[in-house]
């Protein structure tokens, strides 16, 4: 455990545990976006877009790609 000016730094295996949980919730059941435009954007790259109920599910492939480009 890491102390640093009173707070407590995450180790490595933790921030790997919020990374992964991340990854699945953001995958499924995904995000819901209340904009129209933004979801026709999404769609049309790719990503998997539900209309009807403005959930995008987000690859965990292309999420982690995208971090890598950052």
């Amino acid at each position: 455990m890491h102390i640093h000016g009173g707070l407590r730094l995450l180790e490595m295996e933790e921030m790997y545990q919020i990374h992964e949980a991340a990854m699945s919730l953001i995958a499924d059941p995904g995000v819901q976006v209340a904009h129209e435009g933004a979801l026709q954007i999404l769609e049309s790259r790719g990503i998997p877009v539900d209309h009807r109920t403005q959930r995008v599910r987000f690859p965990r492939e292309l999420v982690e790609e995208t971090i890598e480009k950052s």
